[in-house]
């Protein structure tokens, strides 16, 4: 007969066992969730931390971010939303950012995750507006903002503010 102490330590281990890979890296998981029209869209993310890092000097002009961390940001959304000047039907897409030069930055829908990324697996690309806020934000947030019937992705990193429109396909 099992002894109860070693029955709550097998029910904690079945417990471990059973948790989510993405707790293993240490960063906190985020989830954006939006209603455009009949359309409901949601972005999963992982959050890193800038422990005191300035984000602009953590990517370099010219290079594709994976955007969050441990596990790739995806984008779902049950029915078709526009981005940038493309319609993104309805399913599961991998969001990246691209940091083209000082000032300029774009974010790319993907079929393919950063490490599987190219040219072909891009759905949408959009270009993103550069701003800065006087409260700074040390865990990246990635938030899906609706006005007037339109949508907004912003992401928030350090004092920085990354934003583009989403909006209904129709």
């Amino acid at each position: 007969m099992l002894n109860p102490k070693h029955l709550g330590i097998l029910l904690f281990a079945a417990l471990a066992a059973q948790a989510p890979s993405a707790c293993a890296h240490g960063n906190a998981r985020g989830t954006a969730r939006l209603v455009l029209g009949r359309t409901r869209v949601a972005i999963n993310y992982g959050r890193p931390r800038l422990n005191g890092r300035n984000p602009l000097e953590l990517l370099e002009p010219g290079q594709l971010w994976r955007l969050g961390a441990d596990v790739p940001t995806t984008l779902e959304t049950d029915g078709p939303v526009r981005i940038g000047d493309k319609v993104v039907p309805k399913g599961t897409y991998y969001l990246l950012v691209w940091r083209v030069d000082s000032t300029m930055w774009r974010l790319i829908v993907s079929t393919q995750q950063f490490n599987r990324y190219e040219p072909s697996t891009q759905v949408a690309e959009s270009p993103m507006t550069l701003s800065t806020s006087k409260i700074p934000v040390d865990e990246m947030a990635i938030s899906l903002l609706k006005h007037e019937g339109r949508g907004t992705i912003e992401i928030a990193w350090g004092k920085y503010r990354l934003s583009c429109p989403l909006n209904p396909a129709g």
